[in-house]
């Protein structure tokens, strides 16, 4: 026999039952715990479950709204596109998801409440700047395939905006005109390609700022524009301010 194995001996470990116990039932509740916090953590969309949700969230909102309607209670199971729509809107944009539940005596109520159809899930669109029934009533579906760039198409489509697509000849003129003439200030989107933000629409569009601003936007600005507003790049914006008191006739 080796002197190795001469020298290896089996040690027998003995383990308090009730150590063990408590450190399982310790266990279960760090477990319980992390669950329940999981549960608890606040979602970065409306979740809704009653009208009186709906309504708070969504047509008390004066921002445009997608609402998620499901009868599973996992959205991202149900809509496999949720995750990528909610980033490419959410800010702008209130998002929803409402479980409605078929078995409920209320389900075909909501279904003719919503204007919903026979078939689940469904994606409404709620246009920003209308209230209540009125904000329901202009709702329309949009269709959830498989591709995100036709709900997009959709969603910039339906969003009210007050941004001025300008051509450059005449850009100086008009922003000078308004930051001089009519005293607003002026914001400039530049962008390259792709079409003007989410944000800047629904910015433009907020009716507290509908008085004091004018918001205008080109696509490809020249090189002369790039050195002008010193852009480093794209999209970005700029602006004019109106003439201070002190100085009347001169724009910042």
């Amino acid at each position: 026999m080796s002197p190795i194995a001469r020298e290896t001996k089996k040690e027998h470990w003995t383990v308090d039952p009730s150590s063990s116990s408590s450190s399982s039932s310790n266990k279960q509740e760090d477990e319980s715990s992390e669950s329940a916090s999981r549960t608890n953590r606040k979602k970065p969309y409306a979740e809704l479950y009653t009208e009186r949700h709906f309504n708070t969230h969504i047509l008390d909102n004066e921002k445009a709204s997608l609402v998620f309607f499901i009868l599973g209670q996992n959205i991202t199971n149900d809509v496999p596109l949720f995750d990528k729509i909610m980033r490419l809107t959410l800010g702008p944009l209130q998002v929803g998801v409402f479980y409605l539940n078929d078995s409920s005596p209320d389900f075909a109520d909501q279904k003719k409440k919503f204007k919903l159809g026979s078939k689940f899930p469904q994606l409404r669109f709620y246009k920003n700047n209308l209230f209540g029934e009125d904000k329901n009533a202009k709702s329309f579906e949009i269709f959830l395939g498989t591709k995100v760039e036709p709900i997009m198409d959709e969603i910039h489509e339906g969003i009210d905006s007050d941004v001025r697509e300008t051509s450059e000849k005449i850009f100086f003129n008009v922003a000078q005109s308004h930051a001089l003439e009519d005293k607003k200030n002026v914001v400039f989107y530049f962008y390259s390609e792709g079409r003007v933000s989410l944000h800047i629409k629904a910015l433009s569009a907020l009716p507290i700022l509908k008085n004091n601003f004018v918001f205008m936007s080109i696509s490809g600005p020249s090189q002369n524009i790039i050195d002008i507003y010193q852009l480093k790049k794209l999209p970005t914006i700029a602006g004019l301010l109106p003439p201070s008191p002190e100085s009347p006739d001169n724009i910042r």
